[in-house]
């Protein structure tokens, strides 16, 4: 019984957890793009950073980062799921920055059923990722950066946990108009199941379940006279799905700003609002990104402080 309850729960997360052309990947919330500003510019971010969340994106980039920052932020999709996250990053004498990020991915509401199809039991399952952030100036306009990753999930009555790395490469040249970044995520992750907690250790079964690697490039340039940036980029996955991102930001008012962007065909937008109170920043942002097959949209909500 618990056997068909387990098969069962893995088809039904794998097929929504991430309702897009990239569904049945493990690990698929790793592509999901956190932060509001990254979600309404399309799900860009590998070539602009400024964000201590920037290191989800391109570890690299997060050299970008002034003084102490941090962000949070929760996002509700649609199936009864949700995303939560909480970074903060800290740039070191405009040489070298750090940053340390944890989220957590999550779908509620997961009816178990025997054979019979009779309720048995609400399965538990989620999803956590904590990066450790390293970037480091390598010439006035060039940096580099790792990501030093540990992923856990957990189903019902099993876990598995996996380590792993990203790096990056970030610049900027024509005075700082144009920024261009690179990265490859993933590095030879994959998760490693055993079923000795629900069949016991003579009838356990391993299996493993391999992490796709991918590669991420892109650019954004923002214009010298007005407050208008732009953003593209591709996602090149190791199952050969390519993945492609734009998006536009403007800053109409001090502290304001406006975001619109596609992510692979799905339309995105958001606005955000920083307040200096003298002793720090503090900020507020949402993105609206619309799904695939008449879901209802994702709603994703942040704040920010900086110091």
């Amino acid at each position: 019984m618990k056997r068909y309850i387990t098969i069962m729960a893995f088809i039904l997360i794998a097929a929504t957890i991430y309702p897009d052309d990239a569904t049945g990947h493990s690990a698929i919330f790793l592509s999901m793009p956190v932060g509001w500003k990254n979600i309404a510019v399309g799900g860009c971010g590998v070539a602009f950073g400024g964000e201590p969340i920037a290191g989800w994106f391109n570890p690299a980039a997060l050299q970008k980062i002034e003084g102490i920052d941090g962000t949070s932020g929760y996002s509700s999709l649609a199936l009864d799921r949700w995303i939560t996250h909480v970074s903060a990053g800290w740039n070191i004498n405009n040489d070298a920055a750090v940053g340390l990020t944890w989220v957590h991915a999550d779908a509620g509401q997961i009816a178990g059923r025997d054979v019979n199809g009779d309720y048995t039991e609400q399965l538990k399952y989620g999803q956590e990722a904590i990066f450790l952030t390293f970037s480091k100036v390598i010439t006035s306009d060039v940096s580099i950066g790792v990501n030093a990753k540990y992923l856990q999930a957990r189903l019902s009555e099993t876990s598995t946990y996996v380590a792993g790395f990203d790096i990056g490469i970030f610049g900027e040249t024509f005075n700082d108009m144009l920024g261009i970044g690179l990265v490859y995520q993933n590095i030879g992750m994959k998760y490693q199941w055993n079923s000795a907690e629900i069949y016991g250790t003579e009838h356990a079964i391993n299996s493993d379940e391999e992490i796709p690697s991918n590669i991420r490039a892109g650019a954004a340039f923002h214009f010298p006279n007005i407050p208008i940036g732009l953003t593209a980029e591709i996602e090149y996955h190791a199952l050969e799905e390519a993945i492609p991102r734009a998006g536009i930001f403007a800053v109409p008012l001090p502290g304001a700003t406006l975001a619109a962007g596609f992510d692979n065909t799905l339309p995105a937008f958001g606005a955000g609002y920083e307040y200096d109170a003298g002793f720090g920043t503090f900020g507020v942002g949402y993105a609206l990104r619309f799904e695939r097959e008449g879901l209802p949209p994702r709603h994703s909500f942040d704040i920010t402080v900086r110091f």
